[in-house]
């Protein structure tokens, strides 16, 4: 396998070994080892304390997902998807329906936190600018064509030829009142 091979391997956490098979690296062995670690844990849990681990994990670690997948959408894609991620999330939120007691407020609590994450995104200095919309800053009636606008430049530079303004002089003299000499 290729030196490239050898990086894609390792990118997914293994190595090329002697035999010129992929074998799992040491990090990847311990990610395996801590995965049956905590399978393990899991396991002595009832559910009612499985659920509690669930939701607290959802809680603590699901506004973070959300804010690094939109500074990543942001970067990428610009404020237009998150705008249009926003409303796809909004029009989720208010077509859920529940009989608990103050869903309404949970749901306006919910919209809250997305546009608090949306503008965090949105205000990154990563977030990928709007471009301009060239089209509105042209002037009516201006020609396309390459020939013809490289002839209005040649008689714009022309008509600007020598420049207005003259080169300023520099001088090398210090102005102020002459000193008096003693006699």
């Amino acid at each position: 396998m290729g030196r490239r091979g050898d990086l894609r391997a390792y990118e997914h956490g293994y190595r090329i070994g002697p035999t010129g098979h992929a074998e799992p690296t040491l990090a990847e062995d311990v990610r395996s080892h801590r995965g049956v670690m905590i399978m393990h844990s899991l396991a002595t849990k009832n559910p009612e304390e499985l659920e509690q681990f669930q939701k607290r994990a959802t809680a603590r670690f699901a506004p973070e997902f959300l804010r690094a997948a939109l500074q990543r959408l942001s970067k990428l894609h610009g404020e237009d998807e998150l705008d249009k991620f926003e409303r796809a999330m909004i029009e989720l939120v208010e077509g859920q329906s529940e009989e608990e007691a103050d869903f309404s407020v949970l749901k306006e609590f919910a919209i809250e936190q997305l546009y608090q994450v949306i503008r965090e995104a949105k205000e990154s200095p990563d977030t990928k600018q709007r471009l301009e919309d060239i089209a509105k800053r042209r002037t009516s009636g201006r020609s396309e064509e390459a020939r013809t606008l490289e002839e209005q430049l040649q008689s714009g530079l022309e008509d600007s030829f020598p420049a207005s303004d003259p080169p300023a002089v520099v001088s090398s003299t210090i102005s102020g009142a002459r000193e008096k000499h003693k006699q």
